[in-house]
């Protein structure tokens, strides 16, 4: 491997690190809840990655469409089926958690 493909590389390891930590935080940013100067680093990453650029748009597009449909309404027995679904999960990573701690 000579010196370019080197340096590519590591920059290919670094923009890939980069863009992972951007979409880690992405909802974060797009919601308005992120840190000023987090946010101002992502917009600095958006500008450099249109990768990043263009997944950042396709997903707010997105939110904006989820957020402009009209509130969904639950049966009682839905509802029921649910809040046991959740709960039992919640039990469940509880415990995986409290196991966890064991190791």
């Amino acid at each position: 491997m000579d010196r370019y493909q080197r340096r590519w590389a590591v920059t290919k390891r670094k923009r890939s690190t980069d863009c992972r930590q951007l979409f880690s935080r992405l909802s974060e940013y797009l919601d308005g809840e992120m840190p000023p100067g987090l946010c101002e680093e992502l917009r600095a990453h958006l500008d450099r990655c249109t990768s990043c650029e263009a997944f950042a748009g396709t997903l707010k597009r997105i939110v904006d469409l989820c957020r402009a449909l009209p509130p969904l309404s639950l049966s009682d027995d839905v509802r029921a089926e649910l809040k046991s679904v959740l709960a039992h999960r919640e039990h469940r990573g509880n415990m995986f958690r409290a196991l966890g701690s064991f190791q």
